[in-house]
Order: C-alpha cells, then structure tokens, then sequence
C-alpha cells in the first residue's frame, strides 16, 4: 500500500480509573506510546494528514 502521508501523532485514552490502565500498559510494554488520563471514557487519535490536522474521537 502507498504512503498517503498519514501520520498518528497521539492516542489518547481516558478512564475513571486511569492508574490501572497505566498498569496494564506498562505491563504489556506499551507505556509512552498512548497518554492516559483521569475522566469518562474516552478514545481520541490525532492524526497529521496531508489536509492538515484530524481528530478521531469516540
């Protein structure tokens, strides 16, 4: 597949319970790659694409 340009800058997750999910990360070898914070649930990428900066959230 050709590059389209399309980068993730940042992946952000959000949980009540936040310590744990940093844990769970951690464990798996994926600490630094995602920033985790406090607050409802929450998944966020923030892509760089050709057309400028795009925001994924669900």
């Amino acid at each position: 597949m050709p590059d389209a340009g399309v980068r993730l800058e940042r992946l952000v997750l959000a949980t009540p319970d936040a310590p744990a999910l940093r844990r769970r990360l951690a464990a798996l070898g994926l600490w630094g790659c995602v920033t985790v914070a406090d607050g409802p649930l929450l998944l966020r990428a923030e892509l760089r694409t050709p057309g400028g900066p795009v925001v994924l959230e669900s």
